[in-house]
């Protein structure tokens, strides 16, 4: 079995009684029956762990993960001091050793494992991964074309593996030395894309029945990766204007082939 010191201070321990010198340990959890170490160890973390995120019911902390036979490592911890969100704990670690495991260390974070113990009646769990930077600081829609194009790629690459993540959002994207790897992975599942046309930034954005109706479209709409079908047209003299004014019209440009646009997959 693997163990888990924690020594730095969480928002949980006035209300544990917990004291801030004495380490916390926690257990490694398997999420499958196979999943449990053989051999008996204690991984710790430094105690001069920074918080990266503060929250009612999580926060996430940076630090050195120190393990047996292997150098410092660095990495995020993830922490429920709440006992709430124990099921989308279990729910995230299944994501990230099912769904996407074969995506771990290049578009999502290495998963080091799921930890828990109970203190006061209250369930405290933990998720490991490696240190991947930080969030995205601006919109996606004012961020540069080579971020978005990268959002793409990275995307597609999990639709294509059939894993939707389920809250793509600007939070849940990291940045480190221009790579971007994805987070939060609790609301994952599996499902089958029914996208008909290729992804293509600046595009003219697809009806939802030319592109398909998923997580994709949704989200490339919302972040503003199409172009608009409309473009302000001045100066038509419109017949019903009493004023006699000229003022804008919307034309919608839609080609009869949506492959002009898009092309296929």
């Amino acid at each position: 079995m693997v163990y888990l010191e924690i020594s730095f201070a969480l928002p949980c321990d006035r209300a544990v009684g917990r004291q801030t010198s004495d380490p916390l340990t926690l257990d490694y959890l398997p999420i499958f029956p196979d999943d449990t170490p053989q051999t008996d160890e204690v991984w710790r973390v430094n105690a001069d762990a920074t918080i990266l995120r503060r929250g009612d019911e999580i926060h996430v902390f940076r630090a050195q993960l120190l393990r047996p036979n292997h150098g410092p490592t660095d990495v995020a911890l993830k922490i429920d001091h709440s006992g709430k969100r124990t099921g989308a704990f279990l729910d995230e670690a299944t994501a990230y050793t099912k769904l996407v495991a074969a995506f771990q260390g290049t578009i999502v974070p290495r998963f080091f494992g799921c930890f828990q113990t109970t203190l006061s009646n209250t369930t405290i769990s933990c998720i490991i991964t490696e240190y991947c930077g930080e969030p995205l600081h601006t919109n996606l829609p004012e961020s540069p074309p080579e971020l978005k194009a990268q959002l793409i790629n990275v995307v597609e690459q999990i639709h294509r593996a059939g894993v939707a993540h389920g809250d793509l959002q600007e939070a849940n994207i990291l940045l480190k030395d221009g790579k971007l790897k994805l987070i939060d992975w609790e609301k994952a599942s599996s499902h089958s894309c029914d996208r008909q046309l290729r992804l293509l930034q600046g595009a003219i954005v697809p009806t939802p029945e030319e592109f398909g109706r998923n997580e994709l479209y949704e989200t490339f709409c919302e972040m503003g990766l199409w172009s608009a079908s409309t473009t302000p047209f001045m100066g038509v003299n419109i017949d019903n204007n009493p004023s006699g004014r000229l003022k804008s019209l919307d034309i919608t440009y839609r080609p009869t082939c949506t492959s002009i646009r898009h092309g296929r997959k």
